[in-house]
């Protein structure tokens, strides 16, 4: 009997493994939110050091630019995934890390959580290590690099060589990087190298909520930074100057072309008229230097006033023409 009881249990344990592992889905849009959010945090940090400081020098500031990098990053760390806890972008998206060592199983792998699933402390020093210290680290290298010229140097010198070999290895490195982005797209698992190599993945801290941020202030705010940058782009391309010109010769047809030179110039609002030439054929007087520079910027140019095409301009004296 207790046989029978064993190989029933054996014969289950093979199906429940040869069944297909169910996966825990993560948006990745949340886990993406969640570095922008701790980005935002730490430019907000970053300009309260900077006014802190701005009393000093400001090469000082520069001179010691990654150490207050470095300081922040280390403050956001030691109150955060230091102490188990969210950062404050994973704690608005309602994320977490987890040890993912934990749920390689395929019974537990869909589990949103575990007893004891946080972070070991070999993790969290690791990632100390590797989000602080690493960056610093090459930071520093590289200024150093760049401030003793090692780029300019010879070919067959080894100072210029340590420079080839740092371009190289930071190529490499954004090039793993993109591809460790292109997995997490597919799989949404491991948001960044440091999470995969120490096995750290984010979750939902409370699965009954997914997120603290509406959908629909999100929609707002997506389509507002769409529109602005869409204004962004459109503004330079457009003419201010000529839509006010037309305008104002629309709703002022029948103003007097008669003027003096004590009154402005319709381009720089220059009063009065700096070096007055009259457009012909309309007889409107503008600064030298404006109309002759829209004459050449634009083929066919209109008078502000008028909107008449100008063909020339010549020097006014007032009461008589050169």
């Amino acid at each position: 009997m207790a046989e029978t009881q064993k190989q029933s249990l054996k014969q289950l344990q093979s199906t429940l493994q040869s069944l297909p592992v169910p996966s825990l889905r993560i948006l990745r849009v949340n886990q993406l939110d969640a570095v922008r959010l701790d980005d935002e945090l730490t430019t907000l940090l970053r300009v309260q050091f900077n006014r802190t400081f701005s009393l000093f020098r400001t090469n000082i500031v520069d001179r010691f630019k990654p150490e207050l990098e470095l300081i922040l990053q280390f403050l956001i760390f030691r109150y955060s995934i230091c102490v188990d806890q969210p950062s404050p972008g994973n704690m608005m998206q309602n994320l977490r890390y987890r040890n993912e060592s934990l749920f390689r199983s395929p019974l537990v792998s869909a589990a949103m959580s575990l007893p004891k699933d946080t972070l070991t402390t070999k993790q969290k020093v690791l990632y100390g290590l590797f989000f602080i210290g690493t960056p610093w680290i090459w930071a520093r290298f590289n200024r150093y690099l760049i401030e003793h010229q090692w780029a300019a140097h010879p070919e067959t010198d080894t100072r210029r060589k340590v420079w080839v070999w740092v371009q190289r290895i930071e190529t490499v490195f954004k090039t793993v990087a993109l591809i460790n982005f292109l997995s997490f797209l597919l799989d949404g698992k491991y948001r960044s190298i440091v999470d995969r190599l120490l096995g750290m993945r984010l979750v939902y801290n409370k699965p009954s909520m997914t997120r603290r941020i509406s959908f629909e202030y999100m929609n707002r705010m997506m389509v507002w930074h769409g529109f602005a940058e869409l204004l962004l782009f459109l503004v330079p391309l457009v003419d201010l100057d000529r839509i006010k010109s037309r305008l104002t010769s629309w709703l002022t047809p029948n103003r007097a072309k008669t003027q003096s030179m004590s009154d402005m110039c319709m381009i720089c609002s220059a009063q009065p008229i700096n070096t007055p030439f009259r457009a012909q054929p309309c007889g409107h007087v503008y600064c030298y230097v404006c109309i002759q520079s829209a004459r050449m910027l634009e083929k066919v140019y209109r008078c502000p006033r008028c909107n008449e095409i100008v063909s020339d301009s010549v020097r006014y004296y007032g009461d008589h023409v050169a």
